[in-house]
């Protein structure tokens, strides 16, 4: 439940080595007792402005933790990212201050205006066309300026990730994107490696449909597939 510590699951059984990362709220006083336990320390809180000399230590280097959030579609790494990059811009983890500056200072060209409400995109809120994808994903091909290691981020048609399934088992993959679906939507925007080595980039946008998800994948595999064979 939202807001809460409260989950439930789903009674059908699961795979013995099936696993998911489910995160919870915390207050700052079970933190404190967790880390005292863990540390076997004493752990305080403490109330103080932050210096400003103040430095950040980082972690996981940025492109293990933007590949562990593309391949299996993790809305809640890309929330969290999203509400991090606020701190690099301004003093607050604000989602709204994020998006306004992303949009003026790396996206003040889009084609199309999109309204854009949160970092998971899970929100019906969230508009973007398919031009828009299409020239987010030329400009991150150009910033990467690596297609190797731009796709080695992202899920493979037959191969890995949330495309693993939706094309034909290969280990020469063609199709490299992400997928996003709501009830009655699905997409699917990326690129496309061909027979003769052109790179293309696509966008498919389905909405309204009430026939099963799978019937729209087949279609945009067919598609992605001709594409691949004949340019």
């Amino acid at each position: 439940k939202f807001n809460t510590n409260e989950f439930e699951y789903n009674a059908v059984a699961v795979k013995s080595d099936y696993a998911q990362q489910i995160p919870f709220k915390v207050s700052a006083g079970t933190t404190v007792s967790l880390l005292a336990d863990t540390l076997h320390k004493s752990v305080q809180l403490i109330s103080m402005k932050m210096p400003a000399d103040a430095k950040t230590l980082y972690g996981v280097n940025r492109d293990s933790v933007l590949k562990a959030m593309l391949l299996p579609s993790d809305n809640f790494i890309a929330e969290q990212l999203l509400l991090v990059c606020g701190n690099k811009i301004s003093d607050t983890l604000n989602t709204e201050k994020t998006i306004q500056y992303v949009l003026k200072n790396y996206l003040a060209d889009l084609p199309q205006k999109p309204r854009w409400v949160d970092g998971s995109g899970l929100s019906r809120m969230n508009l973007f066309s398919p031009y828009d994808m299409i020239t987010v994903l030329n400009l991150i091909s150009k910033e990467v300026n690596n297609q190797a290691k731009l796709f080695d981020m992202l899920p493979a048609g037959g191969k890995t990730g949330t495309l693993k399934s939706a094309y034909p088992k290969t280990d020469k993959p063609y199709v490299f994107g992400k997928t996003g679906s709501l009830t009655g939507v699905h997409n699917q925007s990326g690129y496309i490696v061909t027979k003769k080595g052109k790179t293309y980039v696509y966008s498919f946008m389905n909405n309204n449909f009430v026939n099963p998800t799978a019937s729209v994948k087949s279609e945009m595999v067919k598609i992605v597939t001709y594409i691949h064979d004949n340019f």
